[in-house]
């Protein structure tokens, strides 16, 4: 059932106000009468009214005084006025309209065309009243699913190492972060086995709750493939890891769509300072790796992501590189939100992997530190984010 919508009849001269009330009363009416703009804001101030008729030519305080003064205050700004005189200035007018009056009529009062005008007005308001209400829903609601989502970054966080553990162990280091939500499909991963170290970044598909959902599905596989099993060879590790995944998500032969929502790119380092090796593979990403003399060579990571099959088994076919340690000063992963990052001078344009190849020549592993983030930033041009960003840069 609808309320009953309150209406508020200001003006200077009794008759006036007895003829309108006369013109508008009903049941489906709340009718109260002020004589002049000073009583009008004095009863607004105390009761709510939907729609007000507004005299213009008033004596003391005149309609559009009233008029600029509802409109000013917060209370009351949402209220319809409806501005009434005899003569209507095309001056007076606009300046009403300008102010924010919703319509006018002009005297002598056709009842007709008054209910007619006053019935709009009314279905203008029930409809905006449902938006305002819907709007406050939704609000509401997104105030619950942020506050959720910020649980659920602070548990991911928990889950993956500190950008502080590669610090530790590897002095100089950096690492560039920027979800394009508040959790992220993009992580990175530090383990140890012996004397072997094994550093990871990988980039589940999406980003926001279903990339930060696989991004902990992975981080739970990778622990155990590694800690558990102990797979540590990046061959062999991806191997695994492509197998272990897919399984984690239930896949089955028929569930072919799902092949395209949640595979992961990943890039893999073992470290044997032992054998003084670095080792490298990825799955549909690319590494640069530094030598000492500032050489750098591009590692192209193999076509397939991590999670597909390849023509009805599970991709088998990973390439690994091996480095001598004694001759590599560091190397860096990245996911392909920087590289496909959309900004430029057309807006439309991607970051690209040449453009952030080019800037690792030019400015070399450690003055990349400073400048990744400006870089970006700058390309992107007021651009949105397209997906999540992982630059991880590691000194040997």
């Amino acid at each position: 059932m609808q309320k009953v919508i309150s209406i508020l009849i200001v003006d200077d001269q009794p008759a006036n106000l007895i003829l309108m009330k006369h013109f508008v009363g009903g049941e489906d009416f709340n009718i109260v009468t002020a004589n002049g703009g000073k009583e009008a804001l004095e009863v607004m101030q105390r009761w709510h009214f939907d729609v007000v008729f507004l005299d213009i030519m008033m004596p003391g305080m005149n309609g559009i005084e009233v008029l600029k003064t509802i409109k000013a205050d917060p209370e009351l700004k949402h209220t319809y006025v409806i501005m009434v005189s005899a003569i209507v200035e095309s001056e007076e007018l606009a300046k009403a309209l300008e102010l924010g009056a919703s319509d006018y009529i002009k005297r002598p009062i056709n009842k007709v065309e008054l209910i007619a005008r006053l019935n709009a007005i009314i279905r203008i308001k029930r409809q905006e009243d449902e938006l305002r209400l819907l709007n406050d829903e939704l609000i509401k609601k997104n105030k619950i699913i942020s506050e959720s989502i910020k649980s659920a970054s602070i548990i991911q966080k928990a889950m993956f190492p500190r950008e502080s553990v590669i610090q530790e162990m590897y002095p100089g280091s950096f690492i560039y972060f920027k979800p394009k939500a508040i959790v992220s499909g993009d992580f990175f991963w530090l383990g140890k086995v012996g004397d072997k170290e094994i550093v990871i970044e990988a980039d589940c598909t999406g980003h926001g709750v279903a990339g930060a959902m696989l991004a902990i599905i992975a981080n739970i596989v990778i622990n155990q493939i590694v800690t558990g099993k102990q797979v540590i060879e990046p061959t062999q590790f991806l191997r695994q890891l492509n197998i272990d995944y897919s399984e984690a998500l239930n896949r089955y032969a028929d569930d072919i769509e799902n092949y395209l929502l949640d595979g992961m790119d990943i890039s893999v380092c073992l470290i044997d300072r032992a054998a003084r090796r670095i080792s490298f593979a990825a799955a549909c990403q690319t590494i640069v790796v530094i030598e000492k003399n500032g050489t750098q060579h591009v590692v192209k990571g193999d076509e397939y992501s991590i999670g597909y099959e390849v023509n009805g088994s599970y991709n088998e076919v990973f390439t690994q590189h091996d480095f001598d340690l004694n001759t590599i000063s560091g190397f860096i992963f990245f996911s392909d939100g920087i590289i496909d990052q959309h900004g430029g001078a057309d807006h439309n344009s991607k970051f690209g992997q040449a453009q952030l190849q080019t800037l690792i020549e030019e400015k070399g592993q450690l003055g990349m530190h400073s400048s990744i983030a400006q870089s970006i930033s700058q390309w992107q041009n007021n651009t949105p984010q397209t997906d999540d960003i992982l630059y991880m840069s590691l000194i040997l």
